[in-house]
């Protein structure tokens, strides 16, 4: 049996040392582990918050590549379209066959069809022709609304509308159709052609194919 201190020295000593061992197990349950559970908890939260960025970032990432596929889709759309709109070269005359047939099938009589120089662009090459057809007025709206329907871009410009320039075949139809009031129209339509027929090389690259993920 450990002996008792005899002298006040030693038991203030050994009163000392126990105050001591009270005080460390007082810390370490009321501060050092509220402490080590607080830094736990905020260490929890912090791993909480990092994966969540982290998440976002993802989740981000995946939005834009989406985003961005999306709007690929959307130029291969338009480029699809302007193929349709935009006639090649070796097209410019199945188009003036297409004039002339909407002409004749209204009835009206083509005076003339006379081309002009091509005007070279960047992208596009602008074919004009200096057209002149005769016939009724609403024969004449009708066919200018045909040409302006058909698939591929033939647009009239400078629509000029005059006195018949050959009276003699006018008089003709006279006799055959007295109401017969013809009138000439004269305009210029033009047409554009892409200097580089656009091919699947020219569209925009997918994500796929630029190794995106």
């Amino acid at each position: 049996m450990a002996l008792m201190p005899k002298t006040q020295r030693e038991q203030i000593l050994v009163f000392v040392a126990l105050i001591a061992v009270i005080a460390m197990g007082a810390y370490w349950h009321f501060i050092f582990k509220g402490k080590s559970v607080e830094l736990a908890e905020k260490n929890a939260r912090l791993e909480a918050v990092v994966s969540v960025n982290q998440k976002a970032r993802t989740e981000l990432a995946r939005g834009n590549v989406n985003q961005l596929r999306a709007q690929l889709a959307g130029y291969r759309e338009n480029l699809e379209l302007i193929r349709t709109l935009v006639p090649t070269s070796n097209e410019v005359p199945s188009l003036l066959d297409q004039v002339s047939s909407a002409a004749r099938r209204e009835g009206l009589e083509i005076a003339g069809v006379d081309p002009q120089p091509v005007v070279e662009g960047e992208q596009y090459d602008t074919y004009r022709y200096d057209i002149g057809v005769v016939g009724g007025y609403h024969a004449l709206a009708a066919f200018l609304a045909n040409v302006g329907s058909l698939q591929r871009i033939v647009a009239p410009v400078n629509l000029k509308l005059i006195q018949p320039t050959n009276p003699s075949a006018i008089q003709l139809k006279k006799k055959k159709n007295k109401n017969y009031a013809p009138i000439e129209a004269r305009f210029q339509i033009q047409t554009f052609v892409a200097r580089k027929a656009a091919t699947d090389d020219d569209a925009p690259m997918s994500l796929t194919d630029s190794g995106a993920r």
